[in-house]
Order: structure tokens, then sequence, then C-alpha cells
């Protein structure tokens, strides 16, 4: 089966728009989810800390995530993994510390789900709050547009 991409806000692939909802540089027929990402830390020493932005992520078929958040000020790289009922997100900060968050997985990751939420922990001892996903559009990526 492969790596799969799968886009929340964004182009996924090469990021190089050929069509409408058609991206270059992607295998045909690969599904890409639209959306925005937000998480906010709402109790800690961290509280007030908002990451938001454009979330791209690549599931291995073991389930492995990584990817990228792209948030007005920064990207920042992503880390996870699923499984069939699970998401598991690690959101690795410029200062090398990290977000750490979970969720159900309401539906196989692949299939890019209506929305997906959880709790955060994270970046500092004793911080919690969290996040979410709101699906856009659903297309599937085709080569040459």
């Amino acid at each position: 089966m492969g790596i799969r991409h799968f886009v929340w806000g964004g182009a996924a692939c090469a990021l190089t728009p050929v069509a409408a909802l058609t991206f270059a540089g992607c295998d045909a027929g690969e599904p890409s989810c639209s959306s925005e990402f937000s998480g906010d830390v709402k109790a800690g020493p961290s509280a007030g800390l908002s990451i938001a932005g454009a979330l791209i992520l690549t599931e291995a078929d073991d389930g492995t995530l990584t990817g990228h958040l792209t948030t007005p000020a920064e990207d920042l790289s992503v880390t996870g993994d699923v499984t069939a009922s699970k998401i598991h997100l690690v959101f690795h900060l410029s200062d090398a510390s990290v977000i750490d968050g979970t969720g159900p997985l309401p539906a196989a990751f692949e299939t890019c789900p209506e929305s997906l939420d959880g709790a955060f922990t994270g970046p500092k001892p004793g911080d919690t709050g969290d996040w979410l996903v709101i699906k856009q559009k659903v297309t599937e990526n085709s080569v040459g547009q």
C-alpha cells in the first residue's frame, strides 16, 4: 500500500497547484483532506499558548505519521501514529519542547474523518489543553490535470 498523504489546511505533495484541488507530484488517486488545525494550552505554566494553521500528514503502512504544521510564525514538525480507534500527534516546537495530543479516531485515518479532536499536554509539565481539526474538502489528487 505504501505511503499515503493527507492534508489538513493546504496542498499536499509538491505544493504546486495545477488545477483546482489538483496537485502536481502526487500519486494519482491519493486522498487529500483540507481543513484547519488549532490547539490551545488552557491550564498550566504555558496557559494561553496556541498553535494553529495548515496541517499536512503522511501515514506509513505501519500507522506512523510524519508531517508539519504551518503556522503564521513557523513550520512545526509533527510526528505520531494512528490505531484503529486513536490518533496520537506530537508537535515539535522550535525550543525543542513538545506538545503531545491524543484523541479518538472515529473512522480509518485514510478516509479523512469529518473532524478530529482531543487533549493536549505540554510543552511544560502541568500544561493541559485541547486541539481540533475540521475537514473542509476531500479530493483525489490527479497528476498533470
